[in-house]
C-alpha cells in the first residue's frame, strides 16, 4: 500500500492523468440536442454500438441540462449484465448509483464521463 501510495502521490505511474479529459469538445459537438429523451436515445445507441467516448459525451451533454440522473441509470443495468458478470456488475451499478445519490448534487454527474 505504500509504494502504491508513493506512485500515486509522485505520479509515476499517473504522469498523463487529465491530459485530455473525457469528453473532448469534439465529441461534445456531435451532440447538441436539448431534448433529454433525444439524448438518452444517443446514449442508449452509443452505449449499444460499444461506443465509450461518444457515450460520454451524449451523456455529459444530458447532465448539463440540469436532468435527474436516474434515467441514466436505468440504462445501465442490462448493458452492465450483459457484458459482465451479472453478480459483478449489479454489485458494482448498486454501489455507484448509491455513492451518486450521496454525492453533493453540484458534483453528481462526475461520477459519469470516462
Amino acid at each position: 500500500m505504500v509504494v502504491g501510495a508513493y506512485h500515486t502521490a509522485t505520479g509515476r505511474f499517473n504522469t498523463k492523468t487529465n491530459e485530455s479529459p473525457h469528453p473532448a469538445d469534439e465529441q461534445l459537438e456531435k451532440f447538441t440536442s436539448k431534448d433529454p429523451a433525444r439524448l438518452l436515445q444517443q446514449a442508449d445507441w452509443t452505449i449499444r454500438e460499444k461506443d465509450r467516448f461518444p457515450a460520454a459525451a451524449v451523456i455529459q451533454r444530458y447532465s448539463q441540462l440540469g436532468q435527474a440522473a436516474r434515467p441514466v441509470f436505468d440504462l445501465m443495468p442490462g448493458y452492465a449484465t450483459s457484458q459482465d458478470g451479472a453478480l459483478h456488475a449489479e454489485k458494482y451499478y448498486r454501489t455507484v448509483s448509491e455513492e451518486c445519490g450521496a454525492t453533493p448534487e453540484a458534483f453528481r454527474w462526475w461520477h459519469w464521463p470516462a
